[in-house]
């Protein structure tokens, strides 16, 4: 996390939270650094949601491959778990269009 998102979690009000935090520079934590290529790989696949109609988007996983499929299961079960562990993952800011492209994708 950069140092203006870090002010502006930690000048805000105090609020109880169910999650811990802390700030690390990623230079020093190779797990983060595996972590900002994550979000950078499902920033990607979000954009390709938006870009696509959910009738584009069920004919692309029509014809997934069984390594593809396994890939987007393996994807699937990792969101799951992440939300599990902090459901402020989940929070989205897109349209409900964009909502409803990601269930026919993701089933969630």
């Amino acid at each position: 996390m950069d140092r203006v998102g870090e002010r502006h979690i930690r000048g805000g009000r105090r609020r109880r939270s169910s999650s811990k935090f802390s700030f690390v520079d990623s230079k020093d934590r190779s797990w983060v650094q595996v972590s900002d290529a994550m979000a950078g790989l499902l920033g990607k696949f979000f954009d390709f949601v938006h870009r696509n109609s959910s009738t584009d988007l069920a004919g692309a996983k029509a014809t997934f491959s069984d390594r593809q499929k396994r890939g987007l299961e393996t994807l699937i079960r990792l969101i799951g778990r992440s939300i599990k562990e902090c459901p402020a993952f989940v929070h989205y800011v897109v349209s409900p269009e964009d909502q409803q492209r990601r269930v026919s994708l993701l089933g969630f």
